[in-house]
């Protein structure tokens, strides 16, 4: 993610986990090629929630959603998130 690097690391910031949910739907196996949707649910001042999908063609194997915190690296302390990431991200569609 060079956009996320690039904003991210010279102001210090780094995401934390605050909540990960997970369902197992079918098992994956050893070579199966896999496609892995990855979407932007939420975006507020200091957090972000993604939903993620790995699919083997059409058939769901598992589906999760993240949460995320902004913090200082140095710190740990919330932060906002960067304005030029909200930038980048609002040019994306967001899924509820």
């Amino acid at each position: 993610a060079p956009v996320l690097a690039s904003v991210m690391r010279p102001g210090g910031l780094v995401f934390v986990v605050t909540d990960s949910q997970v369902r197992y739907v079918q098992p994956a196996r050893l070579d199966d090629e896999l496609t892995v949707q990855v979407t932007i649910t939420q975006a507020a001042r200091a957090t972000l929630t993604i939903a993620q999908s790995a699919l083997r063609g059409s058939t769901l194997l598992v589906e999760g959603r993240i949460g995320l915190a902004c913090v200082e690296a140095a710190t740990f302390r919330p932060r906002r998130l960067p304005k030029t990431l909200l930038d980048a991200l609002a040019s994306q569609p967001i899924t509820p």
